[in-house]
């Protein structure tokens, strides 16, 4: 859960990007084909991506995400320094063939405010309710302000609750459908206990930060920074942890740093440090202030040759143990397991 790289042994390989890009009398520009495009503007989170169909994990050293299958139109306003865009997206996450009918289609509009760049995006498609997002980024002094808004229906987003007379239809929304494969008599009585269904209303997930740079040598300078995550369709209460594990779908739909109610990160980046030029250091720290869990790490480059790097990291989680970040449990039918405690991991990237 805290990693979107491939979890399979072995090596494995993906088509990351293949696009064919040209213009139209010079005055609409096209990108067709297996491309990156990212909305927003969080480092840690980022509420407004709605591109790819698998958000990115903070940890992760650097996006493993593919690309998106998509059509881009840009539209630039030179006099102005605004950019319009049309999207059509050929990828579907629950469809690997998906017809005509199942495109999306999206917008978006960056545009220069009293110094602020900010971005207003739309993204619609049949049988989904529209998203909506808006971003900005600044600079006040000398510091690099950002932040980032998705608004959403609450049909979107996919709720275990206690089970009760009065939940609504496990159906609907983004909900799984119901997997009947398991029938052990222990893991029918556990499951039982949450129900699933789909939030109402309207959604709102929100992030904003700030960053300060400071150049503490001829050639050096270090970076400083930190992030609060408003992501109101998490939950308040970790009694209903278990269930995101195992409900009455069973379907696991732990969603790791999306899942509290509130965030919040802290980060300070060492990229060649002094006579270090070729290594750089990361240290941060991820909070669920909800459940009051916590992950700080440690991340290590360093660049052996032009275009190999070696990546080492050590994170430890502490703080209140069946969090999210120390997240333990003893469920009858799945068994038991020990809190988190630390991760190390390294790993070297060879860029072609």
């Amino acid at each position: 859960g805290f990693t979107t790289f491939p979890t399979s042994r072995g090596p494995s390989s993906i088509l990351d990007q293949m696009w064919i890009r040209f213009d139209i009398l010079n005055h609409l520009f096209v990108t067709a084909g297996k491309q990156h495009v990212h909305w927003g503007t969080g480092r840690f989170w980022q509420p407004t991506d709605y591109l790819h169909p698998v958000k990115r994990n903070p940890l992760d050293v650097f996006d493993a995400r593919p690309g998106t299958t998509m059509l881009k139109v840009d539209v630039p306003w030179e006099q102005r320094g605004w950019n319009f865009y049309g999207f059509g997206v050929f990828e579907d996450p629950n469809d690997a063939t998906p017809t005509l009918n199942e495109v999306a289609g999206g917008a978006r509009a960056e545009i220069v405010v009293l110094g602020a760049e900010i971005g207003l995006d739309a993204l619609v498609k049949k049988g989904q309710k529209p998203r909506y997002g808006i971003d900005f980024s600044t600079g006040i002094w000398e510091l690099d302000i950002h932040g980032d808004v998705g608004i959403r229906y609450g049909q979107d987003f996919c709720n275990v609750v206690p089970a009760g007379p009065n939940v609504a239809s496990n159906g609907g929304g983004s909900c799984p459908a119901q997997d009947t494969i398991s029938m052990d008599p222990t893991i029918m009585t556990q499951a039982a206990m949450f129900d699933v269904a789909p939030l109402s209303g309207i959604k709102v997930q929100a992030v904003g930060g700030v960053d300060w740079s400071h150049k503490y040598n001829d050639n050096d300078m270090f970076t400083v920074g930190a992030e609060y995550f408003y992501n109101q369709p998490g939950y308040s209460d970790t009694s209903v942890y278990p269930g995101l594990l195992l409900n009455s779908n069973y379907t696991p739909i732990l969603n790791f740093f999306y899942t509290g109610r509130q965030y919040a990160a802290l980060y300070a980046s060492f990229p060649a440090p002094y006579s270090w030029n070729l290594t750089t250091f990361t240290l941060s720290t991820l909070s669920n202030l909800t459940d009051q869990s916590f992950i700080s790490r440690l991340d290590y480059s360093y660049t052996l040759l032009t275009h190999i790097t070696l990546e080492a990291f050590v994170g430890v989680h502490y703080g209140h143990s069946g969090g999210e970040f120390r997240l333990g449990f003893d469920i009858p039918g799945l068994g038991s397991r020990d809190p988190s405690l630390i991760d190390l991991g390294a790993a070297l990237r060879l860029k072609i």
